[in-house]
């Protein structure tokens, strides 16, 4: 009698819904058998005047099921599958979506959890058939056509063709959006810059914020004094020639040239033998894994935008002062046109031959693939001595200006992605309110557990009157927290303790059952197994007189090899058809499955350190209860209970203490320490201090304690 007492003692019975008074009548008519609507059309639902049993379309258990949802702020329908918990959720969601006026007094709506988008989409498909409207379907996972018109995305898609989204947030979406525009054209302006810097060669000009005046100045008189006046001052599209070009010995003044003396004239031999030699090189494949890894590095947000405007990208580098451009047609043509302007001779009679032309592309494309650099001394040196450097040197120093060019430019890519990252955070917040008030013009809001975990903040925001969740075993407590408010949970899981969220499972203290000749298991049921599984085939007959398709110690297979060849020899996995083929049958849906391959298959699901079970191949039902599997579903609740801990906030506190045990054992090992003629390293006196310290460090708070009680 007292243990009975105390077991009462600890029985929680939920309360009754707040808005549920004991004169509160429901319309019932969705759960009375054809003949008996009239007897629910006005039930009060908290007394005992319901329907007689035999008037409903329910059995026994079924109708406690229903008036406990009905009539409590939290309950819990449970049973095997098979046995009518969806049937029963839908029935108690037509009820309430009946009586919406009597709880949906703060507007919240309906909210559907399910573990799977499988099992969403079927439980929503059920509500459809007595309630089409008013449904909103979170979530671009589903794959049911006659769930499209309610999915989130095209109610909003709709919602903005018709013009019904609020003013105030489609005006701050438009700010944005524009703000959003504005710094994509300068990432990409910044882009094209980086991706001209890599395949052509830059004019003093475009280079200006990184030459100083003193350069520029050497630059332009160094080339007067040698040209001579061996030079056109206007190019293509108006714009003055470069000096850069002609000072890297790719330009069209053969007097520089010539100026330069042997030095020059041999440093052009050179790389006339090496673009000889290297012709065989593919410069296009080399400059495009150049470019393919600098664009792997790029923000991905921005990957379409910047891919999808190459017009706009040409534009730009249009717009650019590049001093030699490496398409080789362009340079084709711009030949063609001086050589008709000028009998297709330089401005001193000289003929630039079509050996000439490709000298020089090929001395830039090489030189632009080189890595070399000079140091900031070196560079100091070079750029005082700019017109009496050797090509090598030129082109070194050239590419020491282009690598802080570059630089420049993704310090501004860096500061437009932070505020471009700002603003697309702000975006994502005005979209929320766009979908919240979406949701809130909803009776029923369906959307995955991992879908309420994402959308937690939106879920408070939306405040539902009513929560039913299936599959509430696969579920974790933190993601049904979002949006508890009254809720009805449907579980396959046959043992389902009910709880407050967070707080620790029991753990079952029963030994494992896992056991065979071969091998067998010592440590308790919820702990991780100690025994391998067993791979011997088993021994026993079935029923039918066959051998066993399955294994040792294992629970054996309900189908037969012979009896059944059809279905359990069907390919799934690969080795179903073989003769010796070994097979487990899946308690929690009861498909026989070829074993070695689901062993690996459950291998797999816990890998990574996701926290799920492991699921059938073939329908999805999660792996719960099969006794080979035990280990595997002993490490899933394991995880749990560390995210329950974490999100218990008491993480810090088990981390705190291993650490202080291993901090404890590193001293008590140092102070025990001998020198090589095996006296104590330390002194008495010294390990008292040290212990003292390390206590300090480990509990500050008693150290201060102790020391303010030796002072009095």
């Amino acid at each position: 009698a007292d243990e009975d007492d105390e077991d009462k003692e600890d029985l929680v019975i939920p309360e009754p819904p707040r808005y549920l008074t004991h004169s509160t009548t429901y319309d019932l008519t969705p759960l009375m058998k054809a003949d008996c609507i009239t007897q629910g059309k006005s039930v009060v639902v908290r007394s005992k005047l319901w329907p007689a049993g035999d008037s409903m379309d329910l059995d026994k258990s079924q109708l406690e099921a229903v008036k406990s949802a009905l009539t409590s702020e939290i309950a819990v329908v449970q049973g095997p599958p098979g046995t009518g918990k969806t049937y029963i959720g839908l029935k108690i969601a037509e009820v309430l979506l009946l009586n919406h006026e009597v709880w949906n007094t703060s507007k919240g709506p309906i909210l559907v959890l399910c573990y799977t988008n499988h099992a969403l989409d079927q439980f929503l498909e059920g509500i459809m058939n007595f309630h089409d409207k008013h449904i909103v379907r979170v979530g671009s996972r589903s794959k049911n056509e006659a769930l499209a018109k309610y999915s989130l995305t095209n109610l909003r898609s709709t919602m903005r063709k018709e013009r019904l989204v609020p003013r105030d947030i489609h005006g701050n979406i438009n700010d944005i959006r524009f703000q959003m525009h504005s710094i994509q054209e300068e990432i990409l302006h910044s882009s094209v810059k980086m991706e001209a810097a890599a395949k052509h060669v830059l004019s003093e000009r475009e280079l200006e914020e990184i030459l100083s005046d003193d350069v520029q100045d050497l630059l332009v008189g160094g080339f007067a004094e040698i040209s001579q006046g061996d030079f056109m001052l206007q190019g293509k599209q108006k714009k003055p020639k470069s000096i850069m070009a002609e000072w890297l010995g790719v330009g069209s003044s053969v007097k520089v040239i010539e100026m330069m003396g042997n030095m020059e004239v041999d440093q052009n031999r050179i790389n006339e033998e090496e673009a000889a030699n290297d012709e065989d090189i593919d410069v296009d494949e080399d400059a495009q894994h150049e470019e393919d890894k600098r664009v792997t590095e790029a923000d991905q947000d921005l990957m379409d935008f910047l891919k999808s405007n190459e017009k706009r990208k040409q534009a730009i580098k249009e717009e650019m002062d590049i001093a030699f451009d490496m398409n080789e047609d362009q340079h084709d043509v711009a030949d063609g046109q001086n050589a008709g302007n000028q009998g297709n001779q330089n401005n001193h009679g000289w003929q630039v031959s079509r050996k000439e032309k490709r000298r020089r592309m090929n001395l830039a494309r090489k030189e632009l693939m080189k890595h070399s650099l000079m140091s900031s001394a070196e560079r100091q040196q070079k750029e005082s001595l700019l017109w009496y450097q050797s090509s090598s040197d030129r082109w070194r120093l050239y590419r020491t200006w282009v690598r802080d060019y570059v630089m420049l430019c993704q310090d501004s890519v860096k500061r437009m992605q932070e505020e471009y990252n700002r603003h697309s955070r702000r975006l994502a917040e005005v979209r929320d309110q766009e979908s919240l008030h979406i949701l809130k013009t909803a009776k029923v809001v369906g959307m995955t557990t991992t879908g309420a975990a994402k959308l937690h903040t939106m879920l408070q925001n939306l405040k539902p009157s009513i929560m039913i969740v299936e599959e509430a075993a696969e579920v974790l407590e933190a993601h049904i927290v979002a949006g508890l408010t009254a809720l009805y949970l449907l579980s396959h899981y046959e043992t389902l303790f009910l709880q407050t969220c967070g707080e620790d499972c029991v753990p079952c203290t029963e030994p494992c059952l896992r056991a065979c000749p071969h091998n067998q298991c010592s440590a308790l049921c919820s702990q991780p197994c100690t025994g391998k599984l067993c791979s011997q085939p088993c021994k026993l007959l079935l029923p039918c007189g066959h051998p066993c398709i399955g294994l040792c110690g294992e629970q054996c297979p309900t189908k037969c090899r012979f009896c059944h060849s059809e279905e359990v020899t069907q390919v799934f996995f690969g080795p179903e058809d073989e003769p010796d083929a070994r097979f487990v049958e899946l308690a929690d849906c009861h498909h026989v499955v070829h074993a070695e391959s689901m062993d690996s298959w459950v291998e797999q699901a816990g890998a990574g350190g996701q926290v799920g079970l492991a699921e059938c191949p073939m329908c999805k039902t999660a792996v719960r209860t099969t006794g080979r599997y035990n280990n595997a579903v002993n490490h899933h609740l394991i995880a749990v209970e560390r995210v329950k801990t974490k999100l218990r906030g008491e993480e810090g506190t088990q981390m705190r203490e291993e650490l202080e045990v291993e901090t404890r054992a590193l001293v008590t090992a140092e102070i025990q320490t001998v020198d090589e003629n095996e006296k104590p390293l330390y002194s008495d006196k010294e390990k008292e201090k040290l212990i003292q310290l390390v206590k300090t460090l480990l509990s500050p708070e008693k150290s201060s304690q102790h020391t303010q009680d030796e002072e009095h």
